[in-house]
């Protein structure tokens, strides 16, 4: 679950293993970019896509493939 600025507020432990979130790391508060993952270098992307999902009354999907 992220805060309205895109900030991490809590990870379930599943979504720590898919996502591969090394054990231990403390994510509260950080942004996408802060994260010790590949994915890291999405984070602009990842960002754009929270402020779409804010304005739209359906929301946004996001796909995410490994």
């Amino acid at each position: 679950m992220k805060s309205h600025d895109s900030r991490y507020v809590d990870i379930n432990q599943a979504a720590q293993n898919f996502a591969n979130i090394p054990a231990g790391f403390d994510y509260e508060g950080r942004l996408d970019g802060g994260f010790l993952t590949p994915w890291a270098k999405f984070a602009a992307d990842y960002q754009a896509h929270d402020r779409k999902a804010q304005a739209s009354p359906e929301g946004a999907e996001i796909i995410t493939t490994s």
